[in-house]
């Protein structure tokens, strides 16, 4: 909690302080010191106390990767697809990937129809652009399915899958690549 200290010899100088637990491994206080900052030895506050702070933590800036199986399974009615998603985190660790979002989209010439949230698609727009509309189930391991639109179901044509990971940080998997987007054909 937050506490005040005054100085013992001249009452101008006040010290306000918050007091938390320590991190494992930092070395403790010497005995009869106050563990506050305080002046030199010839200040004031006569040198007693020291700071003890905490080791930095690391900021986690690393986005997360996806990768898509190599089997999609596609028919009219129903679109299946499976994927790893991992995230490094800072210096190294394995971190949580939050949530994966899945794009997918029909192909109409050079551009893409992608599914929106309604479960409707939207005009063709450019396919570097991806509308992630929808979540996959699962984290590490997910797994999207999608039941065609109501009543007819796919139309036959060339389609694209794009997913992304978002982690824990906040950090969102930029851009796309072989292992995060798959193309295949509904017949």
């Amino acid at each position: 909690g937050d506490h005040t200290l005054e100085s013992p010899v001249d009452k101008n100088y006040v010290l306000t302080y918050t007091v938390a637990r320590a991190a494992a491994g930092t070395p403790p206080t010497p005995p009869g010191s106050t563990g506050v900052a305080s002046s030199s030895n010839g200040g004031n506050l006569g040198g007693a106390g020291r700071v003890v702070s905490p080791p930095a933590r690391c900021a986690d800036v690393r986005a997360p990767r996806t990768s898509l199986s190599r089997l999609v399974r596609a028919s009219r009615q129903r679109i299946t697809l499976r994927g790893t998603a991992s995230d490094r985190g800072c210096g190294g660790r394995a971190a949580r990937v939050r949530r994966v979002e899945v794009a997918l989209a029909r192909l109409v010439g050079r551009r893409c129809r992608f599914l929106r949230a309604n479960g409707r698609f939207a005009r063709a727009a450019s396919c570097r652009r991806p509308l992630f509309a929808r979540r996959a189930r699962g984290t590490s391991h997910w797994r999207f399915s999608r039941g065609g639109p109501y009543p007819h179901g796919y139309a036959r044509g060339l389609y694209l899958l794009v997913a992304r990971a978002v982690d824990r940080a906040g950090n969102v998997e930029l851009g796309t690549a072989a292992r995060n987007r798959r193309s295949f054909t509904v017949r």
